[in-house]
């Protein structure tokens, strides 16, 4: 009797201990369950228009990747960060949840499978979301965080990007005035646009600023015929009737259709914007697709600081006109970006340096359309 008491005991400890095993392995998994959920609630309200409860879930390290369904691969947390910021800003009426999902911990490391499943507005226009996912979570601290989250390309996200950022048969000028000064522009702005800080019709964006030897204007009109209109109805016969101060020789123009234009805060009023225009002699849409995939951080998402985009084919090439939040921030993408990656060689990508001109933004204008 006392022998099968024994061996009873026994066998008690034993499934006890294995009970608070299970329960023990069972716990972190649990942990990153929550975590789950709480970056999907965090989702849900960034695909309705507000990012902000990601940077809760997320990790802020500079290690920290994404690959979005929009394509592109972004690192660090600030980089992250404005990606779903910009995404946020088209997106309206979503509902994602994360449906098969299989966790597995390892240590201070987690991932997660599955499917994301459900729908929302981009740009307007609705989505469905079914594609598979996976996460991977870190213990930070004691708590966990979303360190990479990688979903397969979405073609419907990226086709309504590429609607969005080419809008049809907008028409780019750039005008170079040599000697140029900042009030024969006031003066020439007075005698041409509609009214002080009103663009004139057509007109959707204007970014004008001293350059070397001069000073240079960028203006993208809503077509070619409506550049055409302001500059045969208004622009040259107000410069051949002569204006007051104003501009006192033609410029250099460099006129481009637009194939791709992104803006970023562009409504907000940047005291220390800077433009950049660059021309590649022989440049094709092909090698500009190539060599934006190569330094931007992702379809339809701007680098940092930067705040306007513009391209397009041109006489000779392709031009390219980006506006920047500062100069410091053009010369942090230029030196740590765009110049390492142009050495190093983009395949398909554009082949030769460009021509630049770059200017202090004095006066920015949009208009709000796309």
């Amino acid at each position: 009797m006392k022998v099968k008491t024994i061996i009873i005991v026994a066998l008690l400890f034993m499934f006890a201990a294995v009970s608070f095993a299970a329960a023990a392995d069972n716990k972190p998994k649990e942990e990153v369950r929550k975590a789950s959920e709480q970056f999907y609630a965090a989702l849900n309200s960034m695909i309705n228009g507000n990012a902000g409860p990601l940077a809760d879930i997320w990790s802020h390290s500079a290690d920290v990747t994404t690959m979005h369904p929009i394509g592109g691969r972004e690192v660090g947390w600030d980089a992250v960060k404005r990606s779903f910021e910009q995404v946020a800003k088209l997106a309206s009426d979503g509902k994602a949840e994360l449906k098969d999902q299989l966790i597995r911990v390892t240590g201070d490391l987690a991932y997660e499978v599955g499917i994301e499943h459900g729908q929302f507005k981009l740009g307007g226009k609705q989505i469905a979301i079914d594609n598979r996912v996976t996460n991977i979570y870190r213990r930070e601290g004691g708590a966990w965080k979303v360190v990479h989250h990688h979903v397969d390309i979405s073609p419907a996200m990226v086709d309504i990007l590429g609607q969005l950022q080419s809008p049809s048969g907008a028409f780019g000028v750039v005008h170079f005035f040599p000697g140029g000064t900042k009030e024969q522009y006031e003066a020439s702005i007075a005698a041409v646009h509609p009214g002080k800080g009103i663009l004139p019709e057509g007109q959707i964006f204007h970014a004008a600023g001293p350059s070397a030897g001069g000073w240079t204007i960028v203006a993208i009109h809503e077509s070619k015929a409506s550049w055409e209109k302001f500059r045969d109805g208004i622009l040259m016969p107000r410069m051949q009737q002569g204006i007051k101060g104003g501009f006192p020789t033609p410029p250099k123009e460099t006129a481009f259709e637009v194939y791709n234009m992104q803006s970023s805060q562009t409504e907000k009023v940047m005291t220390m914007a800077y433009g950049v225009v660059h021309f590649f002699p022989g440049g094709t849409k092909e090698q500009y697709e190539a060599s934006i995939a190569a330094v931007h951080p992702g379809k339809g998402i701007l680098p940092e600081g930067q705040i306007f985009h513009a391209a397009g084919p041109s006489a000779g090439g392709w031009t390219i006109v980006a506006i920047h939040e500062s100069k410091a921030s053009w010369e942090k993408f230029r030196d740590g970006i765009l110049m390492p990656r142009m050495q190093q060689g983009i395949k398909g990508g554009l082949p030769t340096p460009p021509q630049e001109t770059a200017f202090e933004v004095y006066n920015m204008q949009s208009s709000g359309k796309k």
